[in-house]
């Protein structure tokens, strides 16, 4: 008597989609479902590691098409572990890690992957910074969506007052270069949820923006310096040039 392998409609996703895809039980599922936040311990369905927005859109269209709910995980740094939940797929941004930076037109492009602490260190020596928040390991994308409140906020602004253009995969799975001259209704939407956010703590936006795949911030020329404080802990100092002898004799030990 033969038998016939069955297959369960969520196992057929790894054949929409061009990237790899993890499912429970797996070698890698248990270390790419774990956030930040150690109490939330919830087992999506499939984890899909997106590298570009052709595969979000894939995902996207699949899951919606089978009746999947859908999360998205870029830093996974939010409290509530809003980027996993049971039995749904969640796409991984955290391979779109791309980093491109500007130095003539003060531009840093984002892939929508990465974590603050990547953007600081392909921005060491180039003398340009972006207000961003207070911890490296808090996603760009989630943090930008959600304000972007940070140590050089006050005289600078949020992170989500400097950018400047997003490419957004939308529900419907098109994929679109969002700016000022493009969709400036949208990038206008897109802005707004992240100041609402940081002017009225009430309001949660900070998933939305983990759906982008690459983002472009305006950047600063700052002298950055690096240096240990007493604590034995790096700590970042960004500041104007004509700063920077102030800085050294505040912080004299260097890394």
């Amino acid at each position: 008597m033969s038998s016939t392998l069955t297959i369960t409609p969520i196992e057929q996703l790894a054949d929409a989609v061009e990237c790899d895809v993890l499912y429970p039980g797996s070698s890698e599922y248990d270390l790419a479902r774990r956030l930040w936040n150690a109490d939330i311990d919830r087992r999506p369905a499939a984890i899909v590691r997106v590298r570009n927005g052709e595969d979000v859109s894939a995902a996207l269209r699949w899951s919606t098409a089978h009746g999947y709910p859908i999360t998205v995980r870029s830093g996974g740094h939010n409290l509530a572990g809003t980027a996993a939940m049971d039995g749904a797929v969640q796409i991984d941004t955290r391979l779109i890690n791309d980093i491109e930076i500007d130095q003539d037109a003060g531009l840093i492009r984002v892939g929508g992957g990465c974590n603050w602490g990547q953007v600081d260190r392909a921005c060491e020596g180039t003398g340009l910074v972006v207000p961003a928040g207070v911890v490296s390991h808090t996603g760009v994308a989630g943090l930008t969506l959600g304000g972007g409140f940070g140590y050089l906020a006050r005289q600078h602004g949020a992170t989500v007052d400097h950018l400047e253009s997003v490419e957004v995969v939308v529900a419907d799975g098109s994929i679109l270069d969002v700016s000022a001259a493009s969709h400036p209704d949208l990038v206008g939407r897109l802005a707004m949820e992240g100041k609402l956010t940081r002017e009225s703590t009430s309001e949660q936006q900070a998933a939305g923006l983990d759906r982008l795949t690459d983002g472009e911030i305006k950047a600063f020329d700052w002298y950055n310096a690096i240096y240990r404080k007493k604590f034995g802990f790096p700590f970042v100092i960004c500041a104007r040039e004509n700063q920077k002898d102030a800085i050294l004799d505040a912080f004299p030990v260097r890394l």
